[in-house]
């Protein structure tokens, strides 16, 4: 499976592209690609580990999980695509529609899963948290 590496090569290069870009939204493009080379790494390793996770969505041979535990996955996704779908709009300059992020509850017991979703939300998280304190509204 591809690693998402042309995706983020790709997005290096686009951001390179605006170092010969003149014009008034210059300034602030270039601190928009600043922030973005600061934070690919971070994505990345999001997006790497959003791959691990899709093995147990689409419940691969080992990765099978009990119903319970399908659920709060089906929730968590739905609330982390959110948060990142409202990063997405502020990095973009669009106005952040607030809406109300459900609480999960605690994850039912999940093994190996549980250490990755930790490691997912926590990273998202912290993602989230540079991404708005960049962009202050």
């Amino acid at each position: 499976m591809e690693s998402g590496g042309g995706l983020f090569l790709a997005s290096a290069e686009v951001a390179d592209g605006v170092l010969f870009e003149f014009g008034r939204s210059r300034h602030h493009d270039l601190l928009l690609r600043d922030q973005i080379r600061e934070w690919q790494p971070q994505l990345r390793t999001l997006f790497l580990l959003r791959i691990a996770a899709w093995k147990y969505r689409v419940q691969l041979p080992g990765f099978e999980l009990p119903e319970a535990v399908q659920s709060w996955q089906r929730l968590y996704d739905e609330r982390s695509s959110d948060i990142l779908n409202d990063l997405a709009d502020g990095v973009e300059g669009k106005p952040v529609q607030p809406h109300a992020i459900p609480e999960l509850g605690p994850m039912p017991d999940s093994g190996s899963f549980g250490t990755l979703f930790g490691k997912i939300d926590s990273l998202t998280t912290s993602v989230a948290e540079s991404i708005a304190a960049a962009n202050p509204r």
